[in-house]
């Protein structure tokens, strides 16, 4: 008799088994697997309740996914959390007759017989979850009311199937979640490459940070090589008028960081951070990643909350990092096709100015139309025009600025900015002319407010006719785009003066 009943209970445990796989097998969304074990599992065992337990991706905790209760729940909270607890530090099955009569687990028992069955959930060895069961509902009148050996080799083949079909699970939703964020990323990239001008390039790369990640605010900064430090570019959300006049001067905050590092940041407590500013009392968490265009960077993608409770996640990161990339290309395009626009302009105001001095005859006349004239092709101040008749001497025949000139008017070629512009016959920088011992008329300079200054040889020929110098009241570094155009006009300045003299 008792061999048959054995065998009915093994054929019953296989037929179970059997429709746990069946279900199990077929691909679901992770959250009906949740629900799906513990149900499954209650019904193969005959238990009253089935817990699940799941390591959280991110945190790593061992929380409570999904509980079954047949009836009322009798079973306590602190029990199965304690019999999880030990099965994660074993990581092996355990088969419990009476929670009562287990030192570890009676602390926490019901009142009366309570049996219990929990086992490891593993995925390539690795522990990720537990699953437990509680309480043997008797299959007949008679029938044991304890779990048996037979029930934790069930519960262990059940576990190994919920395992493959959670991670499953997993994947799908990973490449279900992978595939929304492409798409979000696309349309935000479309909407961002629709733009040229750089201005609404970086509107719509901060709007487009803003709503992939669902917060309040986001910006981006754009890094001042010459400078070496981040400025302004474009802000969105209720921090956008506070960021426009704020400081990335001495190091300060997780952008400057971010900027020097050139690695992303993700802050889950900003004010207990090393980056907390006092000015932003009301910041919860940030991400930040860097801008980059090869090994070159261009600036930082900046996002943060208020929300209490708000946290970033890896997959933040991942998507601010996506949207980085098509950031950069969509700046340097903007730059690209703003410096096109500006050089075609360049050239249309070059052709014009050359086609005017060409019908000025008088030599101070040329020079004054000269100095005008470079300033609308560049933004330049002022400037002098030195001439050389000798081959040996410079003579200032003008200097534009505001009042006066007062200062030196004569040079040896070779001597100051200007002299070794006309004796090497290439051009000649100063970043601040007032501390330049090579610009000679330093006082007239400081009282124009002149700072940077670049000065180019006028060249006839093969003679140095004389030299042309422009400055700035800002500190200034030519690009090699404006220097090239400066040699251009340089060259048609020379001919227009020569011009003047044959005409003298």
């Amino acid at each position: 008799m008792r061999t048959m009943e054995q065998t009915s209970d093994r054929l019953t445990g296989l037929s179970r088994q059997y429709f746990t796989e069946r279900h199990l097998g077929s691909p679901m969304e992770l959250s009906q697997v949740l629900g799906l074990v513990p149900r499954l599992s209650a019904g193969a065992l005959h238990a009253r309740t089935a817990v699940l337990r799941l390591a959280d991706e991110e945190t790593g905790a061992y929380d409570q996914v999904y509980r079954f209760d047949l009836a009322q729940p009798e079973m306590p909270d602190a029990a199965e959390e304690a019999l999880a607890g030990l099965t994660r530090r074993e990581t092996v099955p355990f088969l419990i007759p009476d929670l009562r009569e287990d030192d570890r687990l009676a602390p926490h028992a019901p009142g009366r017989p309570v049996s219990a069955i929990s086992v490891p959930l593993l995925q390539n060895q690795a522990l990720i979850g537990t699953l437990c069961v509680f309480d043997r509902i008797p299959a007949r009148p008679g029938g044991p009311a304890v779990f048996e050996d037979q029930d934790v080799n069930l519960l262990v083949t059940l576990a190994t199937e919920a395992g493959i079909a959670i991670e499953n699970a997993r994947l799908f939703r990973a490449a279900a979640q992978r595939a929304d964020e492409l798409a979000a990323l696309r349309e935000v990239g479309q909407a961002i490459a629709r733009r040229l001008e750089l201005g609404e390039v970086l509107e719509a790369i901060a709007t487009g940070a803003m709503r992939l990640l669902g917060s309040q605010h986001s910006q981006i900064l754009l890094w001042d090589e010459e400078a070496q430090c981040l400025r302004y570019g474009s802000a969105v959300g209720t921090e956008a008028e506070r960021v426009k006049t704020q400081s990335f001067a001495g190091g300060r905050g997780v952008n400057v960081a971010v900027a020097r590092t050139r690695r992303p940041v993700l802050v889950d407590d900003y004010q207990a951070s090393p980056y907390a500013l006092p000015e932003f009392p009301d910041v919860v968490a940030t991400i930040t990643t860097p801008v980059l265009f090869g090994e070159r960077l261009l600036g930082i993608l900046h996002v943060h909350t208020t929300e209490a409770g708000k946290r970033f996640s890896p997959s933040d990161l991942r998507k601010l990092e996506m949207l980085a990339t098509q950031a950069a290309i969509a700046i340097e395009n903007a730059r690209l096709h703003s410096a096109t626009v500006r050089r075609g302009e360049q050239l249309a105001t070059l052709n014009e100015l050359t086609g005017t001095l060409s019908t000025v005859l008088a030599p101070p006349a040329v020079a004054e139309a000269i100095l005008r004239a470079v300033q609308m092709l560049l933004p330049v101040h002022g400037g002098q025009l030195w001439e050389c008749r000798d081959g040996k001497t410079l003579t200032l025949i003008t200097a534009g600025g505001v009042g006066t000139f007062s200062g030196q008017t004569r040079l040896d070629i070779g001597a100051g900015l200007v002299g070794l512009a006309a004796a090497s016959r290439e051009v000649v920088y100063s970043g601040d002319v007032r501390t330049d011992p090579r610009f000679v008329n330093q006082a007239w300079a400081a009282a124009q407010g002149f700072i940077s200054a670049i000065a180019l040889p006028l060249v006839q020929g093969d003679r140095v006719t004389g030299a042309l110098v422009v400055l700035t009241r800002a500190a200034y570094h030519f690009s090699g785009e404006e220097i090239v155009l400066l040699r251009a006009f340089a060259a048609h300045a020379a001919i227009a003066l020569e011009n003047a003299r044959l005409h003298e």
